[in-house]
């Protein structure tokens, strides 16, 4: 038996997505089961990879084409092999339309909401559109509630976890390795400094600009803190506003922008850090940046939106001054929340449920 993987991006591997699909590929390995992955062209050889053409620099020119772009490639070059796959799984709904006839063997998988529901634009129309029509079509599987409830489905935030909430309707939260991500040593020449990890990548959504300006607030009473955060791109118009606002309230010395953290050392940053910040503003899942933090005993803050609403972080919200304040006040119960968050994480956030989960939507929804 084989299944296929849509995503737009597996290889190389960057991001919480691509980590999802790798470790998709061991579970299913693990059941005997093969996969392949059918992916946006990149440089370099991979396993279990096809390469779907891709038309360079149109997403400049057309934000948000290259979707589309991929989706026609995979429809005109890979029907043969799609139609060959025993069961088809595709990373959002906008790339189940290349298989839309393919009903009875596809699994649609939501990573969080992906458009902005606030702006009335075409995009936005069309994939709300494909989205609900694909949700009642497709079994689909979501890795946060916050997706069924916009589309009307009734389950409340942080609960059902790892169940079929309505037919065909499943919540498998994001998991992580808790054999992996576990508290260590740290990072000798950071255990003595007092700083707080942001690992996000370096884009709008993520709010990096919202953890400067709390910063900046809780810097007035706790001057030996500083800031790392960990991600990519360090260029960009997004990052040179980021770095405007360092300059700004005059943190150049504090805020320190480390790129992005190599998966095997990840453990020890989370192990060293004070607190781990994840300042999202909107369209995310459960965080699996969250998640690995709490894994590893350290106190996690989150604001509470989308898909963060289902997990165990301590809630703030998007104004950075009470952003502070909930830094400070989770300082001042640091033992007590990390024993909470470890707890829930590694009961039930763990790749033992995860795998289970995942294997039970396959035998439940395909015989297989």
């Amino acid at each position: 038996m084989r299944i296929g993987q849509i995503s737009l991006a597996y290889q190389p591997i960057n991001g919480g997505q691509e980590v999802y699909i790798n470790e998709l590929i061991k579970i299913f390995r693990a059941a005997g089961i093969e996969s392949q992955v059918y992916q946006t062209k990149r440089k370099g050889n991979y396993e279990h990879t096809q390469m779907v053409p891709r038309i360079p620099f149109l997403h400049r020119l057309l934000p948000g084409v290259d979707q589309h772009v991929f989706n026609l490639f995979l429809y005109l070059i890979f029907k043969k092999e799609l139609n060959a796959e025993d069961l088809v799984i595709c990373h959002y709904a906008i790339h189940s339309l290349p298989v839309w006839k393919l009903k009875k063997k596809v699994i649609v998988l939501s990573h969080g909401i992906e458009w902005y529901p606030e702006q009335k634009s075409l995009n936005t129309f069309i994939k709300e559109n494909v989205y609900k029509k694909a949700l009642y079509r497709f079994v689909t599987v979501a890795n946060d509630t916050d997706y069924f409830r916009h589309f009307g489905i009734d389950v409340e935030p942080g609960k059902k976890y790892f169940e079929e909430i309505s037919p065909g309707k499943w919540f498998i939260p994001n998991c992580v390795d808790t054999e992996y991500f576990q508290k260590t040593e740290g990072i000798k020449e950071l255990n003595d400094k007092n700083f707080i990890f942001v690992p996000r990548q370096i884009v709008p959504d993520r709010g990096i600009h919202l953890a400067i300006e709390s910063f900046y607030h809780f810097h007035k009473t706790h001057k030996d803190y500083f800031l790392y955060i960990a991600g990519a791109p360090l260029n960009g118009k997004y990052y040179n506003f980021c770095l405007d606002l360092v300059n700004k309230f005059s943190l150049k010395d504090k805020v320190i922008f480390l790129g992005r953290i190599a998966r095997e050392i990840l453990p020890n940053y989370y192990s060293s850090a004070k607190l781990c910040l994840i300042p999202t503003i909107r369209r995310e899942g459960t965080s699996l940046s969250a998640l690995e933090s709490m894994a590893c005993g350290t106190a996690t803050i989150s604001t509470d939106v989308a898909g963060l609403k289902d997990l165990p972080t301590e809630k703030v919200s998007l104004d950075p001054v009470e952003m502070s304040m909930g830094m400070l006040k989770v300082l001042d119960n640091v033992g007590e929340i990390t024993k909470y968050q470890a707890g829930i994480t590694r009961n039930i956030f763990n790749k033992h449920n995860w795998m289970n989960a995942w294997l039970n939507v396959i035998n439940k929804n395909f015989n297989i």
